[in-house]
């Protein structure tokens, strides 16, 4: 029971999280454990007493309970590791390519992986197509087309839909949305309004 009820916290502590929390990989790893364990139970008793199964009603419904065990916490691991995921995605989205520090220790490194292989991904795509999805804020469209910024640190000559812009550190500009909006969810820039 002690493994179902940490379990069941991996989970709840996704859901009082605001933020993604650290990736619990000592509770994953043990429930991977049991389920393998489990499994070998089933197959053990299954190889060892396959006739005995229809005239022992305890030993089918030992191997019932272990079935559901496993189903149970196939859930358990399933549910957060999708929901993980989710959140690795919107990251991309939300902080663009660089993960800040205090973000990137939380993640796993397979979870690492996932990230930036889902950004190279969104990458292709944006080139290909031509148009940069990431820039797009679908839930609020924009009510202005220019936006005025002013620059953090220096970037150097940047292009943009009105050419080659050089970008010195404190200075203000009035330029279109999509061209700095990557910027300003970097923190290089701040829209001020």
């Amino acid at each position: 029971m002690a493994l179902t009820h940490k379990a069941t916290e991996l989970l709840r502590e996704l859901q009082r999280s605001e933020s993604l929390p650290p990736y619990n990989e000592e509770v994953v790893r043990n429930i991977l454990e049991e389920i393998k364990s489990l499994f070998e139970q089933s197959t053990e008793t299954l190889s060892n007493h396959s006739e005995e199964l229809e005239d022992n009603p305890a030993l089918a419904c030992s191997l019932h309970n272990n079935h559901a065990c496993i189903e149970r916490y196939k859930r358990y691991v399933l549910a957060y590791l999708h929901h993980r995921l989710r959140q690795v995605e919107q990251l991309r989205w939300k902080q663009g390519t660089v993960l800040p520090p205090t973000v990137r220790e939380n993640l796993s490194a397979s979870e690492l992986d996932y990230f930036n292989t889902y950004s190279n991904l969104l990458a292709d795509y944006m080139n290909a197509e031509g148009i940069d999805v990431a820039s797009v804020d679908i839930a609020q469209p924009p009510k202005e087309l220019y936006i005025e910024v002013r620059v953090l640190e220096d970037l150097g000559e940047v292009m943009t839909s009105n050419g080659p812009l050089t970008l010195n550190k404190n200075t203000l500009h009035f330029l279109p949305r999509e061209d700095v909006l990557q910027y300003v969810k970097e923190g290089k820039m701040e829209h001020i309004v």
